[in-house]
């Protein structure tokens, strides 16, 4: 079974780690948001590629859900100490070399793409990891202090404004890398993880041509929601979702995903919406969506693949 996760945020994540144990790993291809890449004093940070790289590889700090597990932060202390810029954004000792590797790279001619495969070859992992695109993205926040690079807006001022739209910078110009492209194509099963629509999935559906790719292909598509209870099991995602004009619901999401998913996982506290997302014209499946625990992303895996067999 050729699996393939549209992920960027921490709920994706934790699926796909669940996912791990029960589908060989050389079957399973990552498509990964690049919209929260952003120049960091010199450097390219990629965060939802680097957290996907470092669950993979084990070196995930689990508590967190970014960075290198046990890192240290000596580096950003002395930078603070020595006036660097940006120091809100806590890049670990460990995790520097990411940074450094990636930025030396890419100065030197290669893509972001080719970067990211060679670091997987180097850290055995099995699994394809894929930016959404090799060009530079940038998901925008704009509030009341005026329009946000998104870690400003998460990490700087730590979600507190209130978010009165979102934009993706740089869209228009993006073409989705031809690796994306490819496995979707071939896949038996697409999973869009239950990570927050405007800031981790919208960008890699709206990077060309993903999303036409996505509403063309015949697998099962699979979209498992980012709110429980019609609430973010995690954030803010019900702020961002209104900002986009979206309601903050279930439904809301149902109605933003249709035109890409087949299947919709819902909690079971949101059952009242198992009927009006089959007059959507997507089939409705009731679950437990809360990952407490790498047994309930094993679990909620096992549900997500339970669809395939059936669809046979």
């Amino acid at each position: 079974m050729r699996v393939v996760v549209l992920t960027g945020g921490t709920g994706g994540v934790k699926l796909l780690m669940g996912l791990r144990f029960l589908v060989p790993e050389t079957e399973i291809a990552v498509i990964v948001n690049t919209a929260d890449n952003m120049y960091w004093n010199g450097l390219y940070v990629c965060p939802d590629v680097d957290t996907v790289v470092y669950a993979l590889s084990g070196q995930l700090d689990l508590d967190k859900m970014w960075g290198v597990r046990n890192d240290t932060f000596n580096f950003i202390h002395q930078a603070q100490i020595l006036g660097l810029e940006k120091t809100w954004f806590k890049i670990g000792d460990r995790d520097l070399a990411m940074h450094i590797l990636r930025t030396y790279l890419m100065s030197r001619g290669y893509s972001l793409s080719s970067v990211v495969k060679y670091v997987c070859a180097r850290l055995n992992i099995r699994a394809r990891v894929i930016p959404m695109t090799d060009n530079h993205v940038e998901t925008h926040v704009l509030t009341e202090m005026g329009d946000l690079h998104i870690q400003e807006f998460l990490v700087l001022h730590e979600a507190k404004l209130e978010p009165l739209g979102v934009k993706y910078v740089g869209i228009e110009q993006a073409e989705a890398c031809p690796e994306a492209i490819h496995v979707l194509e071939k896949a038996d099963l697409v999973i869009i993880g239950p990570s927050s629509p405007p800031v981790s999935i919208l960008p890699i559906i709206y990077t060309r041509p993903i999303g036409e790719v996505l509403e063309n292909i015949d697998a099962p598509r699979v979209a498992v929601s980012p709110l429980v209870g019609d609430r973010p099991v995690l954030g803010i995602t019900d702020k961002f979702l209104k900002a986009i004009g979206c309601e903050p619901t279930v439904v809301g999401v149902a109605k933003l995903y249709r035109k890409y998913v087949t299947h919709m996982i819902i909690d079971k506290s949101d059952n009242y919406a198992v009927d009006k997302l089959r007059e959507l014209g997507l089939v409705p499946i009731t679950a437990d969506i809360v990952m407490r625990d790498m047994e309930d992303a094993k679990r909620l895996a096992e549900t997500i693949l339970s669809i395939v067999h059936y669809c046979k």
